[in-house]
């Protein structure tokens, strides 16, 4: 990045003529307003060809990060004063210049400009060979002489050499081929040799674990082998399969005694298992924990205390993220590759890590699946199950003695004093045993009602009277939809409702926060009590 004060080079050498007289006529078209424009660079060096893409609204700027290439510069004008760059005018070249994308500023004719950021040089791709590829494959290859057994399969050349292109010609590539066409070796081999050769990630995204498995634990491996090309290749599961060293230790003490029989033989074995674990992975374990167990000691961001963790060094979570960010290939189920997108286009982040690090290149296989996946993670999703799971976290409606809300409750009767005043406790014991417990239960018969209402109602606008077991009802929410009675009148009643009454309990909880807040500046609550 150029600094502010650095000499500028010559207009010719930035901007070549006809490149200037397209501004200069785009500026004019704008009533001399501001005009954000994407530049290629020529040969020579000079911006060559412009294209107009943002009018006078520096908030439509991040959309530029989505149509700009490295290599490419972005020009905007200044039209009522000099061309010193403002902050704003800074922090658009920082995120464009971590693109390799640069950034000038010129006048409204044209005739001066100051560049925030050089033009980066065009990278230099080092393209596949088809032919060396399909060498690969053939009957006396590398595969064929590693394989007892191989089979030259056509179909198998014909699929390597797409995807080959399509990384060549920066494209995108949809393949079906049949079963026994060996369609993870087709693909997998262009991906090693484009990231070995251009310092590039290439992410493989699948839908099933057993797939995922098998590319780490087999393919990759013997690709490492045989290629004679160095490479690492990384396996990263969503945070909820790996174990956390503080949940455990917390479940292990403070939660045992709460927890159901059946739950405690179940962590039994995951703690003998967490001390030797060196991955912390759920698929580890010779069984496959309840959902009731494995919340309390699984990874979970909302109560992750990241670099204050006592075990963040050991933590699992966070080596499996240091492996991936060090990965040629990075091997991923659809759900995280989703939910990692999901968060950079609500951030408008695609350069730093998000779920997963930065990415340009990305394989999908078992595409059949993406739609579904897709929509649950750029859709919305509400469903009386998962309010019931939430509300159950905090103050189950069966077995009063557990739950994070009775938990504290406890900790309050025994940190409770003869010195402390009775007007505090009798508060506190209101709030934790009988106020909270009637807002939970209240919000359960608010969602409880909610749900009834937009299944009884849907039924009734499908013109139907029951649903078959597993049955599901999937309706596109279309304007027409939206302007109906069911979805204009009874959804938006039951969302009411339901957040009313969320609201309504939150309000009684930040109450009872507020009160344990006085009570432990009065009589300290036991340190282990934070862990909950």
């Amino acid at each position: 990045m150029s600094s502010s004060s650095e000499a500028c080079p010559p207009l010719e050498q930035l901007i070549a003529p006809d490149a200037r007289q397209a501004i200069r006529d785009a500026i004019a078209d704008n009533d001399g307003g501001e005009v954000f424009f994407v530049g290629r660079v020529g040969a020579e060096g000079a911006v060559d060809e412009v294209e107009a893409f943002a009018f006078g609204n520096k908030n439509a700027v991040p959309a530029l990060t989505q149509v700009v290439k490295p290599g490419d510069v972005v020009i905007h004008n200044h039209p009522d004063g000099p061309l010193e760059p403002s902050d704003a005018d800074i922090s658009i070249a920082s995120q464009l210049g971590d693109l390799s994308v640069g950034c000038y500023i010129v006048d409204n004719d044209c005739a001066a400009a100051r560049v925030v950021v050089r033009a980066f040089r065009a990278e230099t791709l080092q393209l596949l060979d088809v032919d060396d590829l399909a060498g690969f494959f053939a009957p006396n290859g590398l595969l064929a002489r590693s394989l007892p057994g191989y089979e030259h399969r056509p179909q198998q050349v014909d699929m390597a050499a797409l995807a080959a292109r399509a990384f060549n010609d920066e494209a995108i590539a949809v393949i079906e081929a049949g079963t026994g066409v060996g369609k993870s070796m087709a693909y997998l081999l262009p991906a090693i040799l484009w990231s070995a050769r251009n310092k590039e990630r290439v992410v493989v995204s699948t839908n099933t674990i057993n797939l995922q498995e098998q590319l780490i634990g087999k393919d990759l491996p013997l690709l490492r082998k045989r290629l004679g090309v160095e490479f690492t290749a990384e396996l990263l599961k969503g945070r909820g399969n790996y174990l956390c060293l503080r949940k455990a230790q917390f479940t292990r003490g403070e939660r045992m005694a709460v927890e159901s029989e059946e739950t405690r033989a179940q962590l039994a074995p995951i703690f003998e298992w967490a001390e030797k674990t060196t991955t912390g992975s759920m698929s580890e374990l010779a069984f496959v924990p309840s959902d009731e167990a494995w919340e309390l000691v699984m990874s979970e961001a909302d109560n992750c205390l990241r670099i204050k963790c006592p075990f963040y060094a050991k933590c699992f979570f966070y080596n499996a993220r240091r492996r991936a960010a060090r990965a040629d290939v990075l091997v991923v189920n659809h759900h995280l590759l989703m939910a990692d997108l999901a968060v950079r286009r609500e951030s408008n982040n695609y350069t730093a890590a998000v779920v997963l690090p930065p990415f340009r290149r990305v394989i999908f296989d078992e595409a059949h699946n993406m739609e579904s996946v897709a929509t649950q993670h750029f859709g919305v999703r509400v469903s009386q199950l998962a309010f019931a799971r939430q509300i159950s976290k905090l103050h189950p409606s069966r077995a009063r003695a557990r739950g994070v809300l009775s938990f504290l409750a406890q900790e309050v009767e025994r940190a409770a004093s003869a010195s402390m005043p009775k007007q505090t406790l009798d508060a506190l014991r209101m709030a934790f045993f009988f106020e909270l417990e009637e807002r939970r239960a209240a919000l359960d018969e608010e969602v409880r009602i909610a749900f009834d209402m937009v299944a009884d109602d849907l039924l009734k606008f499908e013109g139907r009277t029951w649903l078959k077991p597993r049955e599901e009802i999937k309706r596109r929410v279309t304007e027409q939809l939206a302007g109906e009675p069911f979805w204009r009148d009874t959804v938006r009643e039951a969302v009411a409702r339901v957040a009313s009454a969320v609201a309504q309990f939150c309000q009684k909880a930040e109450e009872a926060i507020a009160l344990l807040d006085e009570l432990t500046k009065k009589a300290p609550l036991r340190r282990a009590a934070g862990g909950a």
